[in-house]
């Protein structure tokens, strides 16, 4: 599967640390440089909305059918001493489930997620 990690260009502190947290568990990933575009366009901040867009670029590019999935990480990723296995258990849980995102980490807010597997959550209407 392809992953890809999101760094903020202005940030290599953080693209140091983040790519010292994927190498420690195995994950190999593509960079994709994000920037602060001069309007925040309804995100918290231009820094988010610029995550948001190298997002939604990695998206089309699925829609494209140029992969059928992707691990998508962010400068700020912390993984969990299981995180691997944790992700194998999700694709195993995940298998012939129709499926959209799996959403890995922050908080969920205004809604009672339901435990679909060990570490998967179905959150619907979020």
């Amino acid at each position: 599967m392809n992953a890809y990690l999101i760094n903020l260009f202005e940030r290599p502190d953080r693209l140091a640390a983040a790519s010292m947290e994927l190498a420690g568990a195995g994950i190999d990933f593509e960079l994709r440089q994000s920037w602060k575009p001069l309007d925040a366009a309804g995100h918290w901040s231009c820094g988010m909305h610029g995550c948001f867009l190298v997002h939604w670029a990695i998206v089309k590019e699925i829609i494209a059918g140029k992969m059928n999935a992707a691990l998508v990480f962010e400068d700020d990723v912390m993984l969990r001493h299981d995180a691997l296995s944790l992700l194998d258990d999700a694709r195993d849980a995940l298998a012939g489930v129709d499926w959209d995102i799996i959403y890995l980490g922050a908080a969920i807010a205004d809604t009672e997620p339901e435990r679909f597997s060990r570490g998967v959550l179905r959150v619907r209407n979020a």
